[in-house]
């Protein structure tokens, strides 16, 4: 019996049962992406009413976290981050208008896992890292 039929099946038979019944949930969240958390890579994205979802330029990167020491962390069904109205509220980089900035963080693979191209160009100012560079030296 492939998966799909054999959760059908299971489900069948416990609401015969009494016991339970097929239901969706949508609270599912991109677990590999984003955390609600303090500490960890700054979502570059901000969120403005007239423009939409804007991505942070690269000029204004890397956003930096506020210093959240002494203040209240414990959990409020949101992410800490949202507490640090100063730098929640921010202006639009296309508009010039209200935004506000993405509260959830990046998992930490995505800040850890990119790391080793930089030793192909340590001195590098123009981004991360130098594609050519990495193209000349990797894989090794």
């Amino acid at each position: 019996m492939a998966k799909g039929e054999a959760i059908a099946a299971i489900t069948e038979i416990l609401a015969g049962q009494g016991l339970g019944r097929a239901t969706v949930s949508y609270r599912l969240r991109d677990w590999l992406v984003s955390r609600q958390r303090f500490w960890g890579t700054p979502i570059p994205i901000v969120y403005c009413s007239a423009c939409g979802e804007v991505p942070v330029p690269d000029d204004q990167l890397p956003v930096v976290l506020p210093d959240l020491r002494g203040q209240d962390l414990a959990p409020k069904g949101v992410s800490p981050l949202a507490a640090a109205t100063d730098w929640v509220n921010t202006e639009c980089p296309k508009c010039g208008g209200h935004a506000t900035r993405d509260t959830d963080t990046m998992d930490t693979f995505v800040d850890s896992s990119w790391y080793f191209l930089r030793y192909c160009s340590p001195s590098y100012e123009g981004g991360p890292f130098d594609v050519a560079k990495v193209r000349e030296w990797n894989p090794v």
